[in-house]
This record gives C-alpha cells, sequence and structure tokens, in this order.
C-alpha cells in the first residue's frame, strides 16, 4: 500500500508538472516560430538540410539534400520533424540546455562550483554557435551520456541506445564506440553484451534496409570534407601545403594506436576524461571535422577535468573559448578556424591522455600486498 501510495503521489506529480510546462513550452516554440531568420545563418544546419529529412516526423534520405549522419542515429531527431522548421529548431536548443544541465558534475556540497560549471558550459562558445547553428551535435552527446551510464551500471538496453545515438556522429564517437564494445565483451557477462550488440545490431540493420541506399549515395558528395571548414588531421595538413600525405596518415595512425594503447593500460571503466580523449582522437582521425563537435569533447571531457585539476582545466576551457576574441575578424575565422579547432583537438588529446594514464593506469599487485588491495586502484596514487 505504501509502494502504491508512493507511485500514485509521483505520477500525479509528474502530471501536474507536464500540465504547468506545456503551455510554456507552446509559447516558447510560437516565439521561434515568430523570429526573422530570413538572411541569417541561424539555424543554418538544421532548417535547409536536417528537417527537411525528418519532416513530418519521418525520416527519408530522398527529400533534397542527403544529410552525412547515419539512419540508425538520425531517427532520433525524427520527432522533431513534428514542428515546423523554426519550431523544431527552437525546442532542439532547448534541448541543448537540457542535456548540457544533465551532462554538469555535480561537486558534492559546492553549489557555488556547480553554478560556475553551468556558466561556462551553457555560455562556451561551442554551445552558442552548435545552438544557433542549428546542428545535431546534442544526438553524439546525449548519446555518449547514455552509453557512459549504461556501461557503469551494466545496463545493456541503455548501452545500445547510447550507442546508437553518439554514432549518429561517429567522426566523434568511433573510436569510444569500439572501446565500449571490447570492455563490454571482457567485462560484463555474455547474455549483457550479446544483449546489447543484438538491440544495436537489430536496429542497425532496420534503419539501413530502409534508408541504407540512400544514405550511402550521399556519402559521395559529401561537400565539406577537405574544404577549409575541415578540422580534421589530414584536412589541415594537405591545406598547409607543407606537412605530406603520408606523414599525415602516419600521425593519423600513431593516434590511434596511442589512444588504444592507453585504454588497455589503463583500469576498463570508462571515465568521462578517458571518452573526452577517445573523441578528441577520433576527431583527429577522421576523414571529416567540424569545430562544432568541439562541444562534445569540452561537455563530455573538459568540464569533468577542470573539477580534478582546475589549473590545466582552466587552461582548457579558456582556449575553447578564445574564438570569443575574433568574432568581428570574419576573414579570420574563415581562413584559420579549421586549423585551430585541429590543434584544440590535440592539445585536448594529449592532456586528457596525460591525466587518464596518470589516474587509471593499471598496477599489478603484489604478491605481498594486503590481502584486498586491488591494483585496480593503484594508479589512483599518481594523481
Amino acid at each position: 500500500m505504501q509502494l502504491r501510495s508512493f507511485s500514485m503521489g509521483k505520477l500525479i506529480t509528474i502530471a501536474v508538472v507536464i500540465i504547468i510546462m506545456l503551455p510554456l513550452l507552446v509559447v516558447y516554440i510560437r516565439y521561434f516560430e515568430s523570429l526573422d531568420v530570413e538572411g541569417t545563418t541561424l539555424g543554418f544546419d538544421w532548417m535547409p538540410t536536417l528537417y527537411t529529412t525528418v519532416e513530418g516526423g519521418v525520416l527519408s534520405y530522398t527529400r533534397g539534400h542527403t544529410p552525412r549522419y547515419p539512419p540508425w542515429g538520425l531517427v532520433w531527431a525524427s520527432p522533431l520533424g513534428l514542428l515546423s522548421p523554426q519550431g523544431s529548431w527552437g525546442l532542439l536548443a532547448l534541448l541543448y540546455v537540457i542535456v548540457l544541465m544533465l551532462s554538469l558534475p555535480r561537486p558534492p556540497r559546492r553549489f557555488g562550483l556547480y553554478i560556475v560549471l553551468a556558466l561556462v558550459t551553457l555560455l562556451s562558445y561551442p554551445a552558442l554557435r552548435t545552438i544557433a547553428d542549428g546542428n545535431l551535435e546534442l544526438l553524439a552527446l546525449a548519446g555518449t551520456l547514455l552509453l557512459l551510464t549504461g556501461y557503469r551500471r551494466q545496463n545493456p538496453l541503455l548501452l545500445a541506445v547510447g550507442a546508437l545515438m553518439a554514432t549518429a556522429k561517429p567522426q566523434v564517437t568511433m573510436l569510444l564506440a569500439v572501446v565500449a564494445g571490447v570492455y563490454a565483451i571482457g567485462h560484463w557477462p555474455r547474455r549483457d553484451w550479446l544483449l546489447a550488440a543484438g538491440t544495436a545490431g537489430f536496429v542497425v540493420g532496420v534503419t539501413l534496409w530502409f534508408e541504407g541506399q540512400a544514405w550511402a549515395a550521399g556519402l559521395t558528395t559529401m561537400r565539406a570534407q577537405g574544404s577549409i571548414m575541415d578540422s580534421s588531421l589530414v584536412s589541415s595538413a594537405a591545406r598547409t601545403g607543407v606537412i605530406a600525405p603520408w606523414l599525415a596518415n602516419g600521425l593519423r595512425a600513431a593516434l590511434v594506436v596511442a589512444s588504444l594503447w592507453l585504454c588497455y593500460l589503463t583500469r576498463w571503466t570508462l571515465s568521462r576524461e578517458k571518452a573526452g580523449m577517445l573523441m578528441a582522437a577520433a576527431l583527429l582521425i577522421a576523414p571529416y571535422a567540424g569545430g562544432n563537435s568541439a562541444l562534445s569533447i569540452y561537455a563530455i571531457g573538459v568540464i569533468p577535468f577542470f573539477i580534478k585539476r582546475p589549473v590545466l582545466g582552466g587552461v582548457l576551457i579558456a582556449l575553447t573559448n578564445l574564438p570569443y576574441l575574433f568574432l568581428g575578424n570574419t576573414d579570420l575565422q574563415f581562413n584559420y578556424s579549421a586549423y585551430y579547432w585541429t590543434l584544440y583537438f590535440f592539445v585536448v588529446w594529449a592532456v586528457l591522455g596525460w591525466h587518464v594514464y596518470r589516474t587509471e593506469r593499471y598496477v599489478p599487485q603484489r604478491e605481498d600486498a594486503p590481502a584486498g588491495v586491488s591494483g585496480q586502484v593503484a594508479g589512483a596514487s599518481a594523481s
């Protein structure tokens, strides 16, 4: 009876919150629909291309320009297509704020620090730029949070949904997805990791069956790859005219080997810093990477790192927001911002990788160590 009353009370509370919030949400969406965005770049990534693909709440790659997002990832954005183009962009912006707030670490008994973290996250350059553009970096960010939670709780369905959503942007999460899969196979019961793999495989198979051909055809016409907007290592190296292609590809291979080797040497856990390191490496080695993806590694890796290493973390936060200084110089931004984000990805990869090695490396237990002392936590003393 007590459980039933508690559940009923919880349901009533949820119903009251929905009744109160729904009219406010309608007003909010109407406001975005009333905005005059003609002749501006507001919502540029969402309204001309992505919205068309999910218009009416139905995923279809045959309407106009085909986006690069794979169907098993983009399908999660389909409900936005039930709204108008500008209304859905407004809801997307609200979802960004919610997910970014949920991504924040919660320092115990330090509410002031939590407020600071919220401000430097929500008002960061990548956050405001991505929200203004209407980019779907949200899928990579939210998916990564679900993936990390699913792995930590050993929840196969949560891990599968997180992986599907996160790999909507494989250039951001491909290495993390591989490492999470290997870790799960190595440490989870067979039934659990098979359930996760089966669920993800089923969704991938169904979406590819219906939209895979149209999506694959669109990949052959990636206009942004190799362009001045491309922040991947190979593209930035090629634009310099100095770094030979073989050297750039050698650096890509070295980044993959170093990142995976570090994951092998350290505890088979997925910390936020390790995830951020893998995401930064993935952006460097990807065929195409955009500056908007800095938001994912910033929210996932840099912000939690700041709590543990305030000085180095503060430097990374400053580097993330440095482009604010050049907002008025459009020529400089257009010609050099891709180079900047390439360097930023590398710095974040190096700093977070160093931190992971220092704090998470596996030290085998000595035979004379006291009983119950695990080598898994021995690396923590290095911090």
